[in-house]
């Protein structure tokens, strides 16, 4: 038998916006995974692994934590652009 527990949380206003933020950030990482895998799918017949996709976007967290990007370069880091990468060497993790 499992045992389930839940839990009622009454957040104020300020802790509702951040439990907010929280899941939309990770309903968007998500979804650009999602069809970062796809895409690569469709463009080159193969698979994309976890490690790949957590080197990708941890590499991007870090380029917009330090300030390395703007929202107009990030036009740079589309799964496209990636795939690109990927192709011409396809070693690189």
């Amino acid at each position: 038998m499992i045992r389930t527990y839940r839990y009622r949380l009454y957040p104020t206003k300020a802790q509702a916006r951040t439990l907010d933020f929280l899941l939309w950030q990770g309903r968007t990482l998500y979804n650009a995974a999602l069809e970062q895998r796809i895409t690569v799918y469709k463009e080159r017949g193969m698979g994309v692994s976890y490690y790949q996709q957590w080197a990708y976007f941890r590499d991007l967290f870090v380029a917009i934590a330090d300030g390395l990007t703007t929202p107009a370069m990030l036009r740079d880091w589309t799964p496209w652009a990636w795939a690109e990468k990927q192709a011409q060497n396809p070693r690189a993790e």
